[in-house]
């Protein structure tokens, strides 16, 4: 009888242990399948914001919360662009990265919007045009999507192809969104500005891995594309490259003050440059006493979690050499 006690309770352990196993992958899933929803709608509220051109609410939106996934920062660091601020507000967050500049596409319904626009308004055009019918093509239900319809054409028009514009807004004109329906595809207002960004003296064999490279021959052929010049100055940040960065910068021409982080980076090499304000030189004198202090990466995270300087001197990647960094890591 003993025997057949223990068989059974054993049996029962086995199923309540089970039992609990599938309510906690049940309760992972669900809130795994909340927290994708939550980033989707995240996404979608960027992407609308964006063919808005309401570069300040997504750069408010995202100061007020971070954001959730790597395409919403790149809405985020494309509003700041736009509006000239990329290189004051690219660190707002401890956790930025390089991923989180350009995204990477992953093939689906979404993942081409963000560098559809990136590009864009960085003057690919025809790069641009890409991933707009990349993004169309990973459509699920394969129907039209009236946003991309509408690049599709802008892309078109832009490259001098008329004829496939005018089948793009074919189907705009019977789209019952007033906005698609209505919209004036040969007066758009930046139309100058998008076609004095497009590159004139090279041909574009596009890579991702090439794009700083690219972002230099836009900006030969034109100095005053601001898109480019910000995205690439960002780029050299993220990848801890402050020799190259200060080579670039020293042919550039700042407002006064120069950008936050532009002042930050130069500092760790240049301490007496014109472009580094007293403020900023009394800021980094005080980050490096905490540094030698031993305070715990926490705490410096805590004290200055908006610096170039936390991101450089603390993140793993491209550690700078012994005699650049602080006293503790």
């Amino acid at each position: 009888m003993s025997s057949t006690g223990s068989s059974k309770s054993k049996s029962r352990a086995v199923a309540l242990a089970a039992v609990a196993f599938v309510v906690a992958a049940a309760s992972v899933a669900v809130a795994v399948g909340r927290k994708s929803a939550v980033m989707k709608r995240e996404i979608l509220r960027y992407d609308r914001l964006c063919e808005q051109r309401d570069w300040r609410k997504i750069i408010e939106l995202s100061d007020a919360r971070e954001p959730l996934s790597l395409a919403a920062y790149g809405y985020r660091n494309l509003a700041l662009a736009n509006e000239g601020k990329l290189l004051d507000g690219l660190f707002r967050w401890p956790d930025m990265e390089p991923s989180g500049l350009v995204p990477e596409s992953r093939s689906t319904e979404y993942s081409n919007y963000v560098e559809m626009e990136i590009f864009y308004w960085m003057g690919l055009v025809n790069i641009s045009r890409r991933y707009a019918f990349e993004a169309q093509e990973a459509a699920p239900d394969h129907k039209a999507r009236p946003r991309l319809y509408r690049r599709l054409a802008e892309t078109n028009i832009l490259l001098g192809y008329d004829e496939v514009a005018a089948k793009y807004l074919h189907v705009l004109r019977r789209c019952l969104a007033r906005c698609y329906r209505e919209w004036d595809a040969y007066g758009n207002p930046e139309y100058p500005l998008i076609r004095s960004r497009q590159p004139r003296s090279f041909d574009i064999f596009f890579s991702e891995v090439r794009l700083q490279e690219i972002e230099r021959a836009l900006l030969r052929d034109n100095p005053d594309n601001a898109v480019a010049a910000q995205y690439l100055l960002a780029s050299l940040l993220l990848e801890k490259d402050l020799e190259g960065f200060c080579d670039i910068v020293e042919g550039m021409k700042f407002p006064s003050p120069a950008p936050r982080y532009v002042q930050e980076a130069v500092a760790v090499l240049h301490h007496d440059s014109p472009l580094v304000s007293d403020l900023t030189r009394r800021r980094l004198a005080d980050f490096r006493r905490s540094a030698s202090a031993a305070q715990s990466t926490e705490e410096m995270i805590r004290t200055y979690p908006d610096t170039y300087w936390l991101y450089y001197f603390y993140r793993n990647l491209n550690p700078p050499s012994s005699d650049e960094a602080p006293a503790h890591q």
